[in-house]
């Protein structure tokens, strides 16, 4: 098994730190389930990256450049599968698609992708609930306005790929009633994903820790002020691989039923074999043998 994974979201929600988060608790393994880099140098990018950010002590500079990483996910020591985390450069969303610049390429890797993992940080999410902050309210619509976009032209065609919407810097929420608000706008914004029972869909609070600071503390640069624990963050990589193997499983039932029947038609006809007369087995031969 072999899935594509992309991350989408602007600049500032999260996406690389998720990443390196994610690598560094899954290096060590959740549950039984664990994920490696299959390029030893990449592996030890990320490794870096995420010990910089502890030792400054700062949040990371946006990614400036788009990048494939590869990784394999094991189970209790044995391979499940691989899958490619393409990490991009947040200033992509707003550009337009042309030749002369790498937006038509990635938009063909999302539509192409098994599962889209759209990033909405809570602390954006809740300001459109109190309305105090116009500038964090103006970053809201645009965000929304842009993913929806985004995720729409991602889906055509691809209905069935794992939608994950992504809740980032879930420590924002200091209440119940702060999740449930961003789960219901979630749904509220995008809800055409949500009619029925959808199986594909799936929402997710993750947090890189509890940190503390206002909204514009939590900049590029800026300094970090809180304690580092990630938490939630390997379940929606993990999601995809869910429900592919949910769906290999019931292929093989489906075989397995399919087998089953015939087993039972081979069965009635060696039956009705074995009961001919012996002058019917003689002249249409004896193939009870055969059909058992």
């Amino acid at each position: 098994m072999s899935l594509k994974l992309t991350m989408i979201g602007p600049s500032g929600t999260g996406k690389s730190c998720y990443l390196y988060a994610t690598y560094f608790r899954m290096l060590e393994g959740i549950g039984g389930f664990n994920f490696n880099c299959k390029d030893y140098n990449q592996g030890l990018d990320l490794q870096d990256a995420w010990d910089m950010m502890l030792d400054d002590g700062v949040w990371p500079a946006g990614t400036a450049e788009s990048t494939a990483f590869d990784f394999t996910c094991f189970y209790r020591g044995s391979s499940i599968g691989d899958f490619e985390w393409l990490d991009y450069r947040g200033g992509l969303l707003k550009q337009r698609e042309e030749k002369d610049n790498d937006v038509a390429q990635f938009l063909q890797h999302v539509q192409n992708s098994d599962a889209i993992l759209v990033c909405l940080p809570a602390d954006l999410v809740l300001s459109s609930r109190s309305g105090e902050n116009k500038k964090q309210c103006a970053q809201w619509r645009s965000m929304a306005t842009r993913l929806q976009a985004l995720v729409g032209k991602a889906t055509d065609g691809n209905p069935n790929a794992a939608l994950i919407f992504l809740i980032t810097k879930s420590d924002w929420c200091k209440s119940a009633d702060d999740g449930k608000y961003c789960v219901k706008t979630v749904k509220e914004c995008f809800k055409k994903y949500f009619y029925g029972t959808p199986e594909h869909v799936m929402i997710a609070a993750t947090r890189l820790g509890k940190f503390e600071g206002e909204f514009d503390d939590f900049q590029q640069g800026a300094e970090i002020v809180g304690d580092v624990d990630p938490h939630n963050i390997h379940l929606p990589i993990l999601f995809p691989f869910y429900l592919h193997t949910t769906a290999a499983a019931q292929g093989f039932e489906a075989k397995a039923r399919s087998a089953r029947g015939e087993e039972r038609d081979y069965a009635r006809k060696a039956s009705a074999e074995r009961e001919k007369s012996w002058w019917g087995k003689f002249w249409d031969g004896d193939e009870s043998d055969a059909f058992a």
